[in-house]
């Protein structure tokens, strides 16, 4: 997972794409470590952190 935050930091994107990670193998700890927008432990709350960083409700 921090591979995946580290490419895409490393990368020039007009709109950098968000990183979110979540579920029971990971944390909101190691999720702010390694420099994703965002952790959920399940599905319900991912969707009310992607509307966040969306800008949504």
């Amino acid at each position: 997972m921090k591979d995946v935050v580290d490419l895409v930091n490393s990368k020039n994107f007009e709109h950098r794409p968000k990183v979110i990670i979540g579920g029971g193998s990971v944390s909101a700890k190691y999720a702010k470590e390694i420099g994703a927008d965002g952790y959920s432990a399940n599905a319900v709350e991912a969707v009310l952190l992607v509307k966040k960083l969306l800008g949504g409700d």
